[in-house]
């Protein structure tokens, strides 16, 4: 189980990594099977109809021939493929 932490939602009408597009977000706890989120719409450069966001909180594979990527070095411009897995966590061949 992760401890808590603030999550952010990136929140634009076009592609960025701007600090100014990150939007705080609002998730029901862990043990809800929810997967519905509340995006701060308050403030400045508030969230408009048709602007897009891109936001993950909780890796899950729902089915067997899932496969799990994990990428670094994406907030610097320099994504990198670090693993991949199967939906159980094991390593996993590519490609297939």
């Amino acid at each position: 189980m992760f401890p808590d932490y603030e999550l952010k939602a990136i929140v634009s009408a076009e592609p960025t990594t701007a600090g100014s597009a990150l939007r705080s977000v609002e998730v029901p706890p862990p043990s809800a099977i929810d997967y519905y989120a509340m995006i701060d719409a308050a403030g400045a450069n508030a969230p408009k109809p048709g602007d897009s966001a891109v936001f993950g909180f909780r890796g899950q594979a729902f089915v067997t021939r899932a496969h799990i990527v994990g990428i670094s070095g994406i907030s610097t411009g320099n994504p990198k493929v670090e693993t991949i897995e199967n939906g159980f966590g094991e390593p996993y061949a590519w490609p297939v």
